[in-house]
């Protein structure tokens, strides 16, 4: 890596805090655990109770299918798997691996660029944390060299 990126991986690992879900442990980049990111619940929420009678009237059709067919229940994120309500609009954290070529980004492609992408997830991470993330022009820059590294030509 070169230095931007070396500066990147740093960012990623300390002030960005992106290690608590993507870590670096396993090389895949994710925890593989489930989080609320807030991308398209906000879309959803005021229609739950609706979205939750057709996810429970859908019972005799497999999920996967239910899922792709109906993007509000998509929306309902690992509970429409677990029936928990603190996993409405929850997904897996996506591993990183090659992110770079894998746009549009989020569980429901909302977020076109790699930019885009890290903005939206330092904003999120920050308001959940009840701490602001302030990265400037250069380090956002930096931040997205080290993931534009994580690509190969595989």
């Amino acid at each position: 890596m070169n230095d931007t990126q070396r500066a990147g991986l740093a960012l990623f690992s300390t002030k960005a805090r992106c290690t608590q879900c993507h870590s670096l442990d396993q090389g895949m980049l994710t925890n593989q655990s489930f989080h609320h990111t807030g991308v398209g619940f906000s879309a959803v929420e005021k229609g739950v109770s609706s979205i939750l009678a057709r996810l429970e009237s859908s019972d005799m059709v497999p999920l996967g299918h239910v899922v792709l067919r109906d993007a509000e229940i998509a929306q309902l994120g690992r509970y429409a798997v677990t029936k928990d309500p603190s996993d409405l609009g929850s997904f897996r954290t996506p591993s990183l691996r090659n992110v770079a070529e894998t746009a549009p980004y989020m569980h429901d492609g909302s977020v076109e660029t790699l930019e885009e992408a890290i903005d939206r997830e330092i904003y999120y991470r920050g308001l959940n944390e009840n701490t602001p993330i302030s990265l400037s022009v250069e380090e956002r820059k930096q931040l997205t060299a080290f993931l534009e590294a994580l690509s190969d030509d595989n």
